[in-house]
């Protein structure tokens, strides 16, 4: 048996569907996976500096990414939980306007990367957008390749190029 709760029906789809693919021949999983707004709901009482709210959105994804299907915008699946995650704060900052930058490495033709990362950044904001993150509050902006934050030479590098990041709009 398998409890548990999530802030987001695609996130507990998707742990659903991962659970019953990994049940063994011959066993059987009960599973209760609910998905809870949380309690940082719009208009409560737990709502967040802008400051804060650009802290806790950065310290959720440092260390982790959120990824893509490759030279796509289409969020992989894996990433649900990491994005569930941003929409719970986000959601706790009413007052803040928040900017989704897209951002790739320098490999392939530099409008492409341009375009890429736009609908990577128009990607997460529509996800928000359905976690019920007011859409009035996200801009998606799409940096290409114009902004790296590694070497390009580098495999890793690459990877740390290629990012999603939030920024505060004043």
């Amino acid at each position: 048996r398998i409890e548990g709760e999530t802030f987001g029906q695609a996130a507990r789809d998707a742990l659903a569907e991962r659970l019953q693919a990994a049940v063994l021949d011959g066993f059987q999983v009960e599973q209760s996976i609910t998905v809870s707004p949380g309690p940082l709901a719009v208009g409560g009482s737990g709502a967040l500096e802008p400051a804060a709210c650009l802290t806790r959105l950065s310290e959720i994804l440092s260390g982790s990414e959120i990824r893509f299907s490759t030279g796509d915008a289409t969020i992989e699946r894996a990433s649900f939980a990491l994005l569930d995650q941003l929409a719970y704060v986000a959601r706790a900052c009413p007052q803040t306007q928040l900017e989704v930058g897209g951002h790739t490495d320098a490999d392939g033709d530099a409008d492409a990367n341009q375009a890429l990362s736009l609908r990577r950044a128009v990607s997460v904001v529509n996800y928000l957008i359905v976690a019920r993150v007011s859409s009035a509050r996200l801009t998606a902006v799409g940096y290409g390749e114009t902004m790296p934050i590694a070497s390009n030479d580098t495999a890793e590098g690459k990877a740390q190029n290629r990012r999603i990041e939030f920024k505060i709009i004043q």
